[in-house]
C-alpha cells in the first residue's frame, strides 16, 4: 500500500453549470435544480446532442457564504489575473 501526503489530484468533474434546451427541461418529470443531471440522461435516452465543454480556468462553487467570501479574497489577491 502507498500513502501520499497531501496529494494533487487532477481529473474532470461536473461543475453542475447546465446549457439546456427548453424541451429537455420539460421533458424531466422531476423539474428539480438540484436534480438537473437527470435531465442530460433523458436527453441522451432520447438521442438529443449531449456535449461538455473543459474548463481549464478557475472555478469555484459560491453557493455557501464562507467560499463566497474565499472567492472575493481570490480576486482581491488577483488569483485569477
Amino acid at each position: 500500500m502507498d500513502v501520499a501526503e497531501k496529494p494533487r489530484k487532477e481529473y474532470p468533474v461536473n461543475a453542475g453549470i447546465y446549457v439546456l434546451e427548453p424541451s429537455v427541461v420539460v421533458a424531466d418529470p422531476a423539474r428539480s435544480v438540484r436534480r438537473r443531471h437527470r435531465s442530460l440522461a433523458i436527453a441522451a435516452r432520447a438521442r438529443a446532442a449531449v456535449a461538455a465543454y473543459l474548463m481549464r480556468e478557475y472555478w469555484l462553487d459560491v453557493g455557501r457564504q464562507f467560499d463566497f467570501e474565499k472567492a472575493n479574497r481570490d480576486v482581491a489577491e488577483g488569483l485569477l489575473e
